[in-house]
């Protein structure tokens, strides 16, 4: 069976699994279980889709260069305030158009790493370049998310308000409250380059 790729496969895996061990089959006879059950799985799959679709998600975004505490740190927050969180991360060429500098980390290496996060159910890469500040907003129309979660210093707060009210998605602030020193993606750089506490 394949590793589930997002959650609404790792809620069917978990019925057919729970389905089929439940019954104690034997390895042999599994495959004939399942042609049999699986009116059931798909019936399953489809409750669970249901099921995410009244989900409250909620949507952040960031370059998220280089992960650290204050990332994690609003991630959980912004988890909290919903049930199904959506990171959208700015992909390389929105990095060198808007930033004017390389992604410190591989476009691909840095998805499977916000990807294995507990509280990420879903990554997606932010590639709308025609507006500064919102390259997730092709995304953002197609999930249709309940609330936009920001941090408090965010630059582009204008432009993610009108964003939000074209689907009625609720803008909510974030502090930036950490019980341990706060550090910036470009201090880590610099840190790493320089070598400097």
């Amino acid at each position: 069976m394949p590793v589930p790729t997002d959650m609404r496969e790792f809620y069917f895996y978990i019925f057919h699994s729970m389905t089929i061990g439940r019954l104690g089959i034997f390895t042999p006879w599994r495959k004939y279980v399942t042609w049999f059950l699986s009116p059931i799985n798909l019936y399953g799959r489809a409750l669970f889709e249901y099921y995410i679709m009244y989900m409250k998600k909620v949507f952040v975004s960031g370059c998220y260069d280089i992960l650290h505490g204050g990332h994690i740190e609003f991630f959980n927050q912004a988890k909290a305030l919903g049930d199904y969180l959506i990171v959208c991360f700015a992909g390389d060429k929105s990095i060198e158009i808007h930033k004017h500098k390389k992604s410190s980390i591989p476009e691909a290496h840095k998805k499977r790493v916000l990807e294995s996060l507990r509280m990420v159910d879903e990554v997606v890469v932010g590639d709308y370049l025609d507006e500064l500040g919102l390259d997730f907003k092709q995304h953002f129309l197609r999930i249709k998310p309940d609330i936009l979660a920001v941090t408090e210093d965010d630059k582009y707060g204008k432009q993610k308000i009108e964003l939000c009210s074209q689907i009625g998605a609720e803008y909510i602030v974030l502090p930036k409250t950490l019980n341990f020193e706060k550090i910036s993606t470009t201090e880590i750089i610099d840190h790493i380059k320089n070598g400097t506490s």
